[in-house]
């Protein structure tokens, strides 16, 4: 598609593709509460005054920019220390591969119910 339509269509089509799917899914999501009778509370204001949960929060914001960095430079630093282009996209494809090897091998130790 990149090669018929250009890079800017390429993603100008996913970006359409995924709205129509998300939104046709979305609409297709039946609410739950009122049959099984639950109150729900969207969100509990209480939880910004929590000290706790801004430590978490930031914890787990700057865990995900430093693996994305991480995983975005990969294949430029292989291509800085002498690796093909294709030498480096493949060792981020190794790298993607294991930590897909870790979640598959660590969910049945984490999770020994299946719950």
């Amino acid at each position: 598609m990149i090669s018929n339509l250009g890079l800017a269509w390429a993603f100008r089509i996913l970006a359409i593709v995924s709205f129509v799917v998300n939104g046709v899914c979305s609409i297709l999501v039946k609410d739950r509460n009122k049959a099984v009778g639950a109150i729900v509370v969207p969100f509990h204001k209480g939880l910004l005054k929590n000290l706790d949960y801004w430590l978490y929060l930031g914890w787990g914001f700057f865990s995900l920019i430093a693996y994305v960095i991480v995983v975005f430079s990969l294949t430029d630093y292989s291509q800085s220390v002498g690796f093909t282009a294709s030498q480096g996209s493949l060792a981020a494809a190794i790298f993607n591969c294991e930590n897909l090897s870790i979640i598959i091998l660590d969910t049945p130790q984490r999770d020994p119910d299946g719950n």
